[in-house]
């Protein structure tokens, strides 16, 4: 009796296991540990910029970071900041969203520079949140 049932787990297991190896699975819903990373030119070396959040909508990820400048003196000498993230994400196209540009000179660097996060909140309806700095 014990083997039979040992038998069954067995089986079903198996059945599992197959069931598993088989199944499509979308390339969105794939998940494997991948860095997302900011980095642009800035006016002097007191600037800093952070990935403030992460979110998935239909086939991108949106990366909406924030540039600040600390007060007081800093070296002047045109510098790059960056900041990165490494997490599970899925494989697929990423913009970058910036906020807090204030020099007029135009970057190179292939982003899209915001006043507000009320320039994208339709971009951003619908999204799923991956990410939020604490």
């Amino acid at each position: 009796m014990v083997g039979n049932t040992a038998s069954r787990c067995l089986i079903i297991i198996l059945l599992l296991l197959t069931a598993c190896i088989t199944t499509p699975v979308n390339s969105t819903d794939i998940n494997s540990s991948r860095e997302i990373e900011v980095k642009l030119k800035v006016p002097d070396m007191g600037w800093k910029i952070l990935i403030k959040e992460i979110h998935q909508r239909d086939e991108a990820l949106l990366v909406i970071s924030s540039l600040t400048r600390h007060p007081g003196p800093s070296g002047q000498a045109i510098s790059t900041v960056s900041d990165r993230v490494r997490m599970e994400l899925p494989d697929i196209p990423v913009r970058h969203f910036i906020l807090g540009k204030t020099w007029t000179w135009e970057n190179k660097e292939p982003y899209t520079y915001i006043n507000s996060m009320d320039d994208i909140a339709g971009q951003l309806e619908g999204s799923r949140l991956l990410y939020r700095r604490p």
